[in-house]
Formats: structure tokens, C-alpha cells, sequence
């Protein structure tokens, strides 16, 4: 493992045309940006406690990112791809999960599932692609964070909000925070 200190500098530099290499197709870019967004926010509070000094937040958050994020295991075992390619709507879901839901009215029913045999190593890559550029601002966030950690949005934070990364989502393909949906009620 990378010293952290050069991990963290070395990280950082947003480039999407390397997110792009890797999953070309916006739709699918997007729901691979949240399920690791998700990763992200799993790993994170396991070690950052609210308390700790900034420095050893910072330390702990580089680790976390570095050891935890982009495990094999974090992804579902079988992976389904649903919504349709002509609406642009596509996105990753675990298949075993939403065929046990029964759910009958839901995309999955409507656009039919369609199996993403081969997709872990792609999803692998773009983990690593995304948390090594949004490094810099996710452990410059858990380190000034206040909070749980595990409460915050970092699916609409990392996918749509992060100034060089709004490309990745668009505003109504990310959960809103729950005090938008207060204002809504």
C-alpha cells in the first residue's frame, strides 16, 4: 500500500475521459458513479468517529479509500442492467435482490433485466478510477465533517454537486438530501 501522504498527493486530478474509457455509455457512467458513491460512504465511517483530531481523520480516510472501497466483495454477486438504452435510463442493480423484491411494477418489469455477466472487473476499474480522483475532496470532506459520516449524501455530492463532476449525473438521477425533501412536503 502507497504511503498515504503520496497517495493522497498523487491523487485527485479529475479526468473524466479516463471514467469515460472505462464506461462509455452516460447512463451506465452514472449508476456506477452512485454504487461507488455508496462504497464510499460505507467505508468511510467505519473508522472516522466525529471526535478525532483532523490529522488522524485524514489518515484513516486515505486508508479507508485506499483498503475498503473497491473490494471485490463490495459488489453485488450477480449484477442486472435495466431500463432501456433509447431512454437513456439504464443502471446497475443486484439482480438476486430485485428478482426477490417481486417487484411488478418497477423498471426491472417494465424494461426487462438483462444480465451484466463480465461487468465486476469494470466496475472494479471504475471504482478505483473514481475514488483515486475524488480523493482529495472526499478526505477533505471527512476530515472538516462534523457529523456521522454515514448520514451524508455522497451520492449526490460525488456524482452531481463536486464542481468538476456534474457531468456525471444529472440533478434528478441522485437522491436528494433529506432536507430537499422536507421543502417538497
Amino acid at each position: 500500500v502507497m504511503h498515504w501522504i503520496s497517495w493522497l498527493v498523487a491523487a485527485g486530478s479529475w479526468n473524466h475521459t479516463r471514467l469515460s474509457a472505462v464506461i462509455p455509455d452516460r447512463d451506465l457512467r452514472c449508476s456506477a458513479c452512485k454504487l461507488t458513491a455508496k462504497r464510499i460512504r460505507v467505508a468511510l465511517p467505519k473508522k472516522i468517529r466525529p471526535r478525532m483530531k483532523s490529522a488522524e481523520k485524514q489518515k484513516l480516510a486515505v486508508e479507508a479509500l485506499q483498503s475498503n472501497t473497491c473490494v471485490e466483495q463490495a459488489w453485488p454477486a450477480k449484477v442486472g442492467i435495466v431500463g432501456k438504452r433509447e431512454t437513456h435510463d439504464r443502471e446497475y442493480v443486484d439482480s438476486e435482490a430485485v428478482l426477490g423484491e417481486g417487484d411488478r411494477t418497477g423498471k426491472a418489469v417494465v424494461s426487462g433485466m438483462v444480465p451484466a455477466d463480465g461487468v465486476h472487473p469494470l466496475l472494479d476499474r471504475f471504482c478505483r478510477e473514481l475514488v483515486e480522483e475524488s480523493s482529495v475532496e472526499v478526505v477533505r470532506f471527512a476530515t472538516k465533517h462534523k457529523d456521522r459520516l454515514g448520514s451524508y449524501n455522497f451520492e449526490k455530492w460525488i456524482c452531481y454537486t463536486l464542481p468538476t463532476n456534474h457531468t456525471m449525473c444529472e440533478e434528478g438521477e441522485v437522491p436528494k438530501d433529506e432536507d430537499e425533501e422536507d421543502e417538497e412536503l
